[in-house]
């Protein structure tokens, strides 16, 4: 069952905080060149998990905001920091991949 929650989907909810058999997850980063290396990340996660694929509408989806960084070299983004917000408080995300 597709999960929704963690460093990769929900980013403000603890990993595996949602799971069900259909998922929906919406998500937007606006990202500024702070330096050749480092982004600084402003971003906008919402989705939801449901049982029935006749759910998977915009309706009471959760979400969350936040900031973050990457750390990055010519190739390839071996640190991301975000600091996200939900309803459920804050969530502080360390990960060597893309968010997505």
């Amino acid at each position: 069952m597709p999960p929704a929650g963690g460093g990769s989907t929900l980013r403000g909810f603890t990993s595996w905080r949602f799971r069900d058999r259909h998922s929906l997850l919406l998500s937007a980063d606006w990202r500024v060149l702070a330096n050749h290396f480092m982004d600084i990340v402003a971003f906008y996660d919402a989705g939801k998990v449901v049982s029935d694929t006749s759910d998977l509408d915009l309706e009471g989806l959760k979400s969350n905001y936040g900031l973050g960084f990457r750390l990055h070299g010519p190739i390839s983004t071996p640190l991301r920091i975000d600091f996200a917000k939900s309803n459920e408080g804050l969530q502080m995300v360390f990960s060597a991949k893309a968010a997505f």
